[in-house]
């Protein structure tokens, strides 16, 4: 796991960052459905943006490291090497994304089988 945060570089530590606060709002809204589902969706909007940042810098330093062409590889096999780890941030965000998402689901079908729900 240690070496999936290194290769994803440094959007890694946001996307985690927001990606477990998502989760963590996701199960006290889970336990407590009050009103916190907005929230919960801007923290989950908050990790896939840093998902996609992290993705996209890492996108770029992948092209920028094959334009100097200090390689004795091939500059593909090179970029798909880098955009395999250049997935890892968005990768981290999308399954913190679907925890979140199953807690958030869990808290609204409390809140809407509770005594005072409306349909």
């Amino acid at each position: 796991m240690a070496q999936f945060i290194v290769e994803g570089g440094f959007g890694m530590f946001p996307t985690l960052l927001f990606g477990f606060l998502a989760v963590a709002i996701g199960v006290l809204y889970a336990l407590r459905p009050q009103r916190r589902g907005t929230l919960l969706a801007s923290m989950s909007g908050t990790t896939l943006a840093a998902g996609l940042l992290g993705t996209c810098t890492d996108v770029m330093a992948t092209l920028r490291y094959i334009d100097r062409g200090e390689f004795k590889e091939e500059p593909f096999k090179i970029f798909l090497v880098g955009l395999n780890e250049s997935l890892h941030p968005l990768f981290v965000a999308l399954v913190l994304l679907v925890f979140a998402g199953i807690f958030a689901s869990v808290g609204s079908l409390r809140a809407a089988r509770s005594p005072g729900a409306t349909a």
